[in-house]
């Protein structure tokens, strides 16, 4: 027992001296304990100072050193990244963004066998480059500015200026101040300083951390003048103002900066304006009578601002010169207004009722924008008046909006001026300057006009070609017939295509030469047109003719023209006369010549006899009376003949006929062709017998005496026996 515990304390204590013995090597303290150390951290490559936290600034690079090789690791690299070997006695590291005001760093430590004995870590503290946040770094002349430099930039920052000529400090004297995130600068004189800033991160300034520097610029500042109408809006300077007579204004100077030197107030005309009242910032001025007067003011720095004050009458009343415009769309009218009373003044304000269709500008003038009917306003103080605004379109017009090619006609443009002509499409129509039409060719085509301030109307114009009066003639030999060309204007070109079968004359005339076809053409303004001629022989309107004795029939020659020639080769047969009426004279044929032109043309003419039979029983039937039946009807020179038979079907002998009507009738009956009564015909016939009997008539009692008995007719009679 005694053995075995003397055995245990004796490795105790060994053990605790193994952990506090240590060895001093210059200025590291290492303590050592079986081969393991501690990790530390070193600002220098000598390894001379010891820290336990370093700093940075965004966009630059910082090195750090180990007493040992370690692995070297940071937490957020999203703001810090390690360049190069993460192992080794040293360490660079970039500073990306500053947006995290610091990482850690670690370093381990491993042992031969890779083991890992000991660890260490370190705080980097982030900054960002010193930088002025302002971006207008510009002052204006005695006036104060503050400049504030942006956070997380350091701890302790100073300010350096290079001159104090034109740029001071609040506290002048001072070139370099040392001071907060901010600080205040004058405007002493124009001209530019340059602004130093530096970032330290003590207050005795050995640790710098960034610096920048700027250009401060001293501008001009401004004096001038204004009311209370123009408070919201002091940088801008009002040149003049409106008053009534007899009512006062204030009128401010724009900074505190300035004052009013003794006798710096002035009024170009006391009778307009006087000085009424001076005020530390201002002065107050009265309205005295009408007219114009400058009010002035001189500062203390020598600079002098005026304002012109216009005096007027309030009018009693307004009124446009004119109750009603009327204006062409895109032009203007200048108006006019009088007030009352005369002396009166004031200045106008105009409006329109809609800007749509005119609008007017703060000089009266109107200017026309959209078609339609509005009003326009002026106003000058508290009254008013109104007069009537009517916008008429621009429109076009055209003599004829339909044309021949090469034909002319004029277009015109109304609601404008100064026009200017286009066509949408030259090859069918041109338009010169004053709007003269003239067609090109077949075609519809816009044309546009323009006025000088852009307004526009147009109108629709077609153009044709000219057309022939035919476009197909026929015609007989010899025979002539004129063309005509319609629309167009000027010089018509006539030729023929063969003018041994037809020729044409500069007027149209065409004559008929040969028979065959041929084209006759017209060209007028480079268009060409055709007529398709066919030349015939003349001919009869029969070549055979079969007629019947005393009938007239008309032979008709077609085709030419002038006087025919009519013979009969055989007078007795047939006749004819001048106008080509054949009269059939007896039975026989015969030639018919016409003769026209040196054509002659014949027709074979066969006269047979004129005559109608009837086929009707003579021999007495059950009928108790007395019977009239025709057998022939014929001509016989100029008279007609009638064969008819007298049938007695009585049972008593007839001696006469007291008188008998006899009637030869076209088929119809409507026409009579020749009738005739006889008076105590002599008949002395048995009972119920038959007896031939002859009628002939003559004179006038035949009515025509040319009818085609062939054509049907009727026979009959009327009368009484005894």
């Amino acid at each position: 027992m005694g053995t075995k515990m003397g055995k245990r304390l004796f490795c105790f204590i060994l053990a605790f001296a193994m952990v506090f013995t240590t060895v001093v090597t210059g200025d590291l303290t290492t303590v050592q304990a079986y081969g393991e150390e501690y990790v530390y951290f070193y600002s220098d490559s000598n390894l001379n100072n010891s820290v336990s936290s370093f700093y940075g600034v965004e966009g630059t690079s910082v090195t750090l050193y180990s007493n040992h090789k370690v692995h070297w690791s940071i937490d957020q690299e999203a703001y810090a990244r390690i360049d190069g070997s993460a192992d080794g006695t040293s360490v660079t590291v970039n500073i990306i963004s500053a947006a995290g005001t610091y990482v850690t760093l670690k370093g381990y430590y491993y042992n031969e066998t890779n083991e890992r004995q000991y660890s260490n870590s370190i705080r980097l503290n982030l900054y960002k480059p010193v930088q002025i946040t302002e971006t207008d770094l510009t002052i204006k002349e005695h006036y104060q500015k503050t400049f504030h430099v942006n956070s997380q930039s350091g701890e302790y920052f100073t300010y350096s200026l290079s001159s104090l000529d034109n740029v001071e400090y609040v506290n002048p004297g001072l070139v370099t101040r040392t001071g907060s995130e901010s600080v205040v600068l004058k405007g002493k004189a124009q001209g530019n300083a340059q602004l130093k800033v530096t970032a330290f991160l003590d207050s005795d300034g050995n640790k710098i951390l960034s610096e920048n520097t700027y250009t401060i610029s001293v501008t001009e500042a401004p004096f001038y003048l204004y009311t209370d109408d123009d408070y919201e809006d002091q940088d801008i300077a009002a040149a003049s103002y409106e008053m009534s007579s007899g009512n006062t204004k204030c009128l401010y100077y724009n900074s505190d900066v300035f004052g009013i030197t003794d006798g710096g107030l002035v009024s170009s005309n006391p009778a307009v304006a006087t000085v009424e009242k001076y005020y530390s910032d201002g002065i107050k001025i009265k309205a005295v009578g009408n007219g114009t007067a400058v009010i002035s003011a001189t500062n203390t720095f020598g600079q002098t601002a005026s304002v012109t004050i216009n005096v007027h009458t309030d009018p009693t009343n307004v009124s446009f010169n004119q109750d009603d415009y009327i204006l062409n769309l895109g032009y203007s009218a200048q108006t006019s207004y009088t007030l009352t009373p005369a002396n009166a003044s004031g200045y106008p304000e105009y409006s329109s009722n809609n800007t749509n269709i005119c609008v007017i500008n703060g000089q009266g003038a109107i200017t026309a924008v959209g078609v339609g009917s509005t009003e326009i306003k002026i106003k000058v103080g508290n009254k008013y008046d109104y007069a009537d605004v009517e916008v008429i379109a621009p429109s076009a017009s055209v003599a004829s909006s339909s044309i021949y090619v090469g034909e002319k006609t004029q277009v015109s443009f109304s609601g404008g001026e100064g026009v200017t002509w286009a066509s949408s499409n030259n090859s069918i129509a041109t338009v010169d300057a004053n709007g003269v039409v003239t067609g090109k060719k077949k075609g519809s085509v816009t044309i546009v006009g323009t006025s000088s301030v852009g307004t526009q109307a147009s109108v629709t114009i077609t153009v044709s070609n000219p057309s022939l009066s035919s476009t197909k003639v026929s015609l007989y030999l010899k025979e002539t017939q004129k063309l005509k060309v319609y629309g167009g204007s000027g010089k018509i070109t006539w030729s023929s295509s063969n003018k041994k079968v037809a020729k044409v004359d500069k007027n149209g005339k065409i004559t008929a030469l040969k028979k065959g076809t041929c084209y006759i053409y017209a060209k007028r303004n480079g268009v060409k047109l055709k007529c398709k001629v066919t030349v015939k022989n003349p001919k009869l309107s029969q070549k055979k003719l079969v007629t019947y004795q005393n009938v007239e029939t008309f032979l008709h020659m077609y085709g030419g023209s002038g006087k025919i020639s009519w013979k009969s080769s055989n007078t007795k047969v047939a006749t004819v006369n001048k106008s080509g009426k054949i009269t059939a004279k007896k039975t026989g044929t015969c030639t018919i010549t016409a003769k026209r032109n040196g054509i002659t043309l014949k027709c074979k003419v066969t006269v047979r006899k004129n005559q109608a039979t009837f086929n009707k029983s003579t021999s007495p039937s059950y009928y108790s009376g007395v019977e009239f039946v025709p057998k022939k009807v014929y001509y016989s020179g100029n008279n007609i003949v009638v064969d008819a038979y007298i049938v007695n079907a009585r049972y008593y002998k007839i001696k006469k006929l007291n008188y008998i009507n006899v009637y030869v009738t076209s088929a119809s009956g409507y026409t009579t062709i020749a009738s005739k009564t006889y008076y105590n015909y002599k008949l002395n016939m048995g009972a119920r017998t038959s007896k031939k009997c002859t009628f002939k008539i003559t004179g006038s009692d035949v009515r025509d005496k040319h009818y085609n008995l062939k054509n049907g007719i009727k026979c009959y009679a009327t009368g009484q026996y005894s």
